[in-house]
């Protein structure tokens, strides 16, 4: 609310929704007085504006109807579907859970790991099993691809 420099009041404009023309009190005696266009202009805003903030305020009331209508129907059927101690004890078993998985991705699989005889060993292998694992290998991915077909 600003007032004029060495005035006590303001200027102000009131529209009455039930008569024309509004009441324009001006502070300035030599201001000029709004056109009756501009006037009417502000007052459709004004009526607007109303009728903007009166359907807002409905949509909140019924939304919040909505909301009060749906918790006490949660309240009235309620039901424990696990205790607090069911889901406390089955969160130590998902960490459990998480972690195994965490470890397993962690380590790489390595497809000669089976054929080897030791595969902690840090030694490098002789030349005969070196040509055992081989062969197993190839034996193993043989028997896992599909047979050829004769050509017809």
């Amino acid at each position: 609310y600003h007032h004029g420099e060495g005035r006590i009041t303001a200027s102000n404009r009131l529209f009455p929704k039930e008569s024309w023309p509004p009441t324009v009190i001006l502070v300035d005696p030599f201001a000029k007085r709004p056109q009756d266009s501009a006037l009417r202009e502000q007052f459709q805003a004004l009526i607007s504006a109303e009728r903007d903030c009166l359907q807002a305020y409905r949509e909140q009331e019924r939304q919040m109807k909505d909301i009060l209508a749906k918790r006490k129907e949660e309240e009235e059927d309620w039901k424990v579907l696990f205790s607090v101690y069911d889901t406390a004890r089955n969160r130590q078993y998902l960490d459990a859970d998480r972690k195994e998985d965490a470890a397993a991705a962690a380590t790489q699989h390595d497809y000669l790991t089976p054929f080897l005889p030791d595969p902690r060993a840090t030694q490098p292998l002789d030349r005969d099993t070196a040509l055992r694992v081989r062969e197993a290998c190839l034996k193993s991915l043989r028997d896992r691809l599909p047979p050829r077909r004769a050509p017809i």
